[in-house]
């Protein structure tokens, strides 16, 4: 939480050189699940909200769930309470295209349920907190304070298991 509120009050402090000062995103993607040799895909949606303290650079913290559980030999998975906080690096816009990455951290659960030979279902969820790297493009629209982004997601665990993200979205600035 502490983290939470320092974070607010590093973007709400400091003056923004950029025309974009705050945004909010909305996206939905498809997250790929891998543990042991069990691999799930499950759909999960987030919401984004950030900011610039300089032209290119900025913060921001996101927070998703799933939409659909993922699926695999019997048992099923999904990541609960995702929360990323992370620094933006972005590309100046050429014709309103601009690359980013976002480097931060990330906490999340996993709720593993699976059914034994006997038919007893079993359900353990697990937190994890590790590194969080995102890479992306963001298209603005014409006239528009609006933006479509894409993007490819990894957070790393020091566990074996691997997250990662195919995200497409829809982004407002003010």
């Amino acid at each position: 939480m502490r983290a939470l509120l320092a974070f607010v009050l590093l973007i709400l402090s400091i003056p923004a050189t950029a025309t974009e000062r705050y945004y909010g995103e909305y996206v939905i993607g498809t997250s790929g699940i891998r543990h042991t040799d069990l691999q799930f895909r499950t759909v999960e949606g987030r919401l984004t909200l950030g900011g610039y303290f300089a032209k290119g650079l900025g913060a921001e913290v996101s927070f998703g769930g799933p939409f659909r559980v993922g699926e695999d030999e019997g048992f099923t998975v999904q990541v609960e309470n995702l929360a990323t906080l992370s620094m933006r690096f972005e590309s100046p816009p050429a014709e309103g295209l601009s690359a980013y990455i976002l480097l931060g951290v990330s906490r999340f659960a996993v709720s593993q349920r699976g059914v034994n030979s006997l038919g007893g279902a079993r359900t353990v969820r697990e937190n994890f907190q590790g590194a969080s790297f995102t890479i992306g493009l963001r298209q603005q629209l014409t006239n528009s304070r609006l933006s479509l982004v894409g993007g490819y997601q990894l957070h790393y665990v020091d566990q074996p298991i691997d997250i990662d993200a195919w995200t497409f979205g829809v982004r407002a600035a003010w």
